[in-house]
């Protein structure tokens, strides 16, 4: 790709060369120039023709202006007819006055039909009538954009030459700068990055304009759209090209860590690029034109200054490892240098020449390269660099693995181990105190230990995600029933369930969470206060499945937070005087997501006294 690229390139270049060398042979038909600007818009060509003319050399730069230009040129003898030609094809509006053609010839521009030319050719055209004495021409041009004028005299062979020549340029133009869109959004389909996107439309902005720019649209499209139609979207795409280059340049420094100034700096310009283009919109006048041409010069100077003093490595993400900074301030002091040349003869700065008429075009093309060749390398690397990553982080999510899996067997292993004495312990107690005052506090101390121990076993399972489901059919009465009782709650627990009620589910996961349910209740409500549970089928996300609420009354420990109470480790401030782990309501959230259901908390403060309720829904 990059050999077929220079390959074009330099065929481009010389083919431009070839023209600059033959544009720069002394025109024998075309004595002198000259010009004069009419502010008033309103002045006739027997007014004109007294009038004190400035002369000028090769091509007028007369910049943005309000005013009529009229070009005075001095046609030399001639016994054959001439052809006087007129460049940029972006000019809207000439008129030509030759004493030899008392009749008129039709208006020519980027406002009228591509054929109104005498000729049909890239270039705007009159064919002159020969004369056997020297005699001046007048043209009055009329345009909103730039005048940048560009008039050549020479015999009919030599223009037909010369127009096949910029028709190849041209189309070479556009066909180059096309590619390099056409590769841009291969590139961005293959990637789908938002920085390459905003390139791809920046550079399809470009080969739009080179398109408009160069005259092949008006070549293609005059007989199926309206002159008018056209120019106006001419106009559209030269103030839409300015806010897309802003956003795709924002977004790429973004990724060095652009200081906040610079951000803002950003949007204004946004603002602005969006003020010219209503401002297109609402009135078509040379400030348009003007402000726009200045914007851009403005911004490229911008994107320079930005990446030499408003970023911040330190806080640059990931993709910035992709593109080097001073890579990309190398190409912004290369942009700055290639739009100085294209833009300071359209703003009547700097003289212009063969190459002025053909800058634009060829900062579309070179600056459109050499990003494309940036971006190309920067996607390359970002691949590279996110392989590299992906391995990275796969070696760390095995290593942690690994931790787990070591961690859960060494908990096993504990829980083997602590179990077997602490089930000895038990009996030693049972016998030794039996009756006395110590034989709570050591059955409580032994439950504790034991319990402790069932919920870090539940956790490294959890952890591990080696919890495994098994559905089958579960009498939801009989299920609570027999909860109530083991934890010997019969006298507080108050049960509304249909007895018929079936949960198709894991009854090993679900006893687990309404066991760790009850057992809250019963250890943070006040003693011998009423705990109730409620059952009921419950449609949820128009899925079948079964409602269970808990409720209890709030003790003196106070309700835990609804923001942290099914973190792990969480636990009330008030509730350190209580044995626990502050486990119990994480694994019940994360068994609950295991069977696919869901679980709320909140408290009625309404309520006298005051409640708080666990709602748990499981699908059956």
């Amino acid at each position: 790709m990059l050999k077929t690229i220079t390959i074009i390139l330099i065929f481009l270049m010389n083919s431009l060369g070839s023209s600059v060398i033959y544009a720069g042979q002394p025109d024998q038909y075309l004595l002198s120039q000259s010009y004069f600007e009419d502010k008033s818009n309103a002045m006739s060509i027997t007014q004109i023709e007294q009038q004190a003319f400035i002369p000028y050399q090769k091509t007028l730069t007369g910049g943005y202006k309000n005013g009529t230009y009229w070009i005075k040129l001095k046609i030399a003898a001639s016994t054959q007819p001439l052809i006087l030609k007129i460049r940029p094809v972006f000019t809207e509006e000439i008129e030509l006055f030759d004493s030899a053609a008392p009749q008129g010839k039709p208006l020519i521009g980027n406002k009228y039909a591509w054929q109104d030319s005498d000729i049909d050719a890239v270039s705007y055209n009159f064919s002159l009538t020969p004369m056997q004495t020297e005699r001046n021409v007048y043209l009055r041009i009329k345009s909103v954009r730039s005048y940048l004028i560009n008039a050549e005299v020479m015999s009919l062979a030599e223009f037909q030459k010369k127009d096949r020549q910029e028709l190849l340029i041209y189309a070479g133009y556009s066909a180059f700068t096309f590619l390099i869109a056409l590769w841009l959004l291969v590139s961005w389909l293959l990637h789908r990055e938002l920085v390459l996107g905003a390139f791809t439309v920046q550079q399809i902005f470009a080969f739009l304009h080179t398109l408009f720019h160069g005259g092949i649209v008006k070549i293609i499209f005059d007989d199926s759209f309206e002159p008018a139609s056209l120019n106006s979207f001419f106009s559209t795409l030269v103030v839409f090209y300015p806010f897309f280059a802003i956003l795709a340049n924002r977004l790429l420094l973004q990724e060095y860590g652009l200081k906040k100034s610079y951000r803002l700096t950003f949007d204004f310009l946004l603002i602005l690029s969006a003020s010219v283009i209503a401002l297109n919109f609402t009135s078509d006048i040379p400030l348009t034109f003007s402000l726009n041409t200045i914007l851009v010069f403005i911004i490229i100077t911008f994107f320079l200054v930005a990446s030499l003093l408003g970023v911040d490595l330190n806080q640059s993400k990931f993709q910035s490892n992709a593109l080097p900074i001073h890579t990309l301030r190398i190409f912004y002091i290369f942009n700055l240098a290639l739009w100085t040349l294209a833009i300071f003869p359209l703003l009547g700065l700097l003289p212009a020449g063969e190459l002025a008429l053909h800058s634009l075009h060829i900062y579309n093309m070179v600056s459109g390269l050499v990003f494309f060749f940036l971006l190309q390398y920067r996607s390359r690397t970002l691949l590279k660099l996110e392989s590299n990553r992906a391995i990275i982080l796969k070696a760390e999510a095995d290593h942690e693995r690994q931790q787990r899996e070591e961690q859960s067997m060494l908990m096993t292993m504990l829980s083997h181990e602590i179990k077997t004495p602490l089930s000895v312990l038990k009996l030693v107690v049972d016998e030794k105190v039996s009756g006395s005052e110590l034989e709570g506090h050591a059955n409580r101390a032994v439950n504790n230990i034991d319990f402790i121990i069932e919920r870090c076993l539940q956790l490294g399972r959890i952890d591990a995600k080696a919890t495994l489901t098994h559905t089958r059919a579960q009498a939801l009465h009989a299920f609570l029933n027999a909860l109530i009782n083991e934890h010997k709650a019969e006298n507080r627990v108050v049960l509304k369930c249909d007895q018929g009620l079936i949960a198709n589910t894991d009854a090993d996961i679900l006893r687990v969470i309404t066991s760790n349910l009850l057992e809250n209740a019963i250890k943070y409500s006040p003693a011998g206060s009423t705990i109730q549970i409620a059952v009921e089928p419950h449609l949820y996300t128009n899925q079948t499945g079964v409602l269970i609420q808990l409720s209890n009354e709030i003790g003196s420990m106070g309700a835990p937070d609804p923001a942290q109470v099914f973190k792990k480790y969480y636990r009330n401030a008030s509730a350190t005087k209580i044995s626990g782990s502050g486990l119990g309501l994480y694994i019940v959230y994360e068994l609950v997501n295991i069977l696919g259901g869901s679980i709320t908390y909140h408290t009625q403060p309404t309520h006298q006294p005051q409640h708080v309720i666990f709602k748990l829904w499981i699908p059956s």
